[in-house]
């Protein structure tokens, strides 16, 4: 069985990747950091997982929509398939 993943704290998350690596969410309260490994990606990664988060609920209502206006068809399938697996549709039974 798939668990539907929600956001715990109010999006938009933002990322401050001079001030600590913190990511903080819509009412300033610091929800994560992104641990300083040294390397040069470390901002990016904070960045990736800032957009994702944030991106996510569109994506899903997209989804869905598409999924509604789609025929029958193999893309449909996987597009369902994948929002089973994300926990955005119930499982089949």
């Amino acid at each position: 069985m798939t668990t539907k993943h929600a956001p715990a704290t109010p999006l938009p998350l933002k990322f401050l990747p001079d001030e600590g690596n913190f990511i903080i969410n819509a009412d300033g309260a610091i929800v994560g950091e992104i641990p300083c490994q040294g390397v040069e990606n470390d901002k990016q990664i904070g960045a990736y997982i800032v957009h994702a988060a944030n991106a996510y609920p569109r994506l899903v209502a997209s989804m869905k929509r598409c999924i509604a206006g789609m025929p029958h068809s193999a893309p449909q399938e996987e597009a369902i398939s994948l929002m089973r697996d994300l926990g955005e549709i119930a499982p089949h039974r």
